[in-house]
């Protein structure tokens, strides 16, 4: 039969008495005893096992083991939690709570916002640009049994396509999820706003930096794939490309050591679970908490907790407008030999 206990005094006595042996030791060893029994105590007294119903989660926690791939069980175990779906349940509620907030903190400059980053660009070797955009790969942990040939990527494992556009300051400016790991980069851009409504996004001087799997256009900068480098200018500017567009695999690396589930979704993905929109979800709210976390000051401001209105989301469904492909051919490579002689 399990027994009630108070863990709180339990563990503030026993810390007294071990205080009290560590400061006593004669030598490290004894002092690492100390410390051991301290852990196995605390471990003893929050597993499951030792608590007759789920303990309230204390509000100083974070929640799981501080950003790395902690197992539900593991998570469950520390809190007195039931795994049997208790945090899966709360996750997906922390998720349902979070991703309202996109328009708010992942959301396309304004023209002032980009005369600013542009001037910012100009001084690091390529004037007018807004942003940086590229795909990445999220490894999902199980094989596919249906349709798993969608997801096998060009490199061997099973994922989804996230593409994203970052700006300098290495904050997310729009994104788009939703393809299979088999689908080019390309394609994905070619499903964007930013894309068909080109618009809506840019003055006509603006672009995007890509690299050469993209296609070069009037919006889109690439650098010269190697066979077509020619002379130390083209090199030069793709030194320049190059070093400048290096912020977006930051930002992707920074997003999947942050969150480490991004380094193998677990989520069973068939077409009896929703297990596609699941991850989706859970990879768009970290997109959203990599914004909020890049200003370690917006928790201070209580205006940013009021009502706030929905902005134009770069990943709205587009209006499809005739644009004269062959003009835009002209006027990237126009743009881009600009550069060279910027």
């Amino acid at each position: 039969m399990a027994v009630s206990i108070n863990k709180q005094t339990v563990l503030e006595q026993w810390s007294r008495c071990l205080d009290t042996k560590y400061l006593l030791a004669d030598d490290s060893d004894e002092e690492d005893e100390v410390i051991e029994e301290y852990f196995e105590l605390f471990e003893m007294l929050y597993s499951q096992r030792y608590i007759n119903k789920p303990q309230p989660v204390p509000k100083n926690h974070g929640f799981g083991h501080c950003g790395n791939g902690s197992s539900i069980v593991e998570v469950a175990s520390r809190f007195g939690l039931s795994d049997g779906g208790t945090v899966t349940d709360y996750t997906k509620r922390v998720i349902t709570a979070i991703t309202p907030l996109s328009s708010r903190f992942i959301k396309w400059p304004t023209a002032a916002e980009r005369l600013e980053i542009s001037a910012e660009m100009g001084k690091k070797g390529v004037p007018n640009c807004i942003g940086f955009i590229d795909g990445s790969h999220l490894r999902l942990v199980s094989e596919l049994v249906e349709d798993g040939i969608s997801y096998y990527n060009r490199r061997s494992f099973y994922s989804l396509n996230m593409t994203a556009i970052v700006n300098y300051k290495k904050a997310i400016i729009g994104f788009q999820l939703g393809f299979p790991g088999k689908v080019h980069d390309m394609t994905v851009f070619k499903s964007m706003s930013i894309y068909k409504n080109p618009q809506l996004h840019f003055r006509d001087n603006e672009y995007i930096i890509g690299d050469p799997a993209y296609t070069l256009s009037k919006h889109m900068i690439t650098p010269f794939r190697s066979s077509l480098l020619q002379t130390s200018r083209q090199k030069k500017y793709n030194n320049v490309i190059c070093k400048n567009r290096i912020a977006v695999e930051h930002v992707f690396g920074k997003l999947k050591s942050r969150f480490k589930s991004l380094d193998g979704l677990s989520m069973k993905i068939s077409k009896e679970s929703n297990g596609v929109q699941y991850a989706w979800e859970w990879v768009w709210a970290c997109l959203i908490l990599h914004n909020i976390l890049i200003d370690d000051n917006w928790f201070d401001n209580e205006s940013n907790f009021e009502s706030f209105n929905e902005n134009v989301c770069l990943n709205e469904e587009p209006i499809l407008l005739a644009r004269n492909e062959r003009r835009d051919k002209e006027e990237s490579v126009h743009r881009r030999n600009s550069l060279i002689d910027f």
